[in-house]
């Protein structure tokens, strides 16, 4: 992984985070399906990646 990747990823971890945030303050049980959601996606795209590496 590259600098810039890790970088990047971090980034958007933190991002993410923030957002998470704000939207738990309007209303938690959204957040959870939001952030489940996210989070699956985030897993699939990853392992599509590491498929596609190999």
């Amino acid at each position: 992984m590259s600098p810039l990747k890790s970088l990047l990823k971090k980034i958007m971890i933190a991002h993410r985070l923030t957002q998470a945030k704000q939207q738990f303050l309007k209303g938690p049980t959204q957040v959870v399906k939001y952030m489940v959601k996210r989070f699956v996606n985030f897993i699939l795209v990853m392992n599509k990646a590491q498929l596609s590496k190999n």
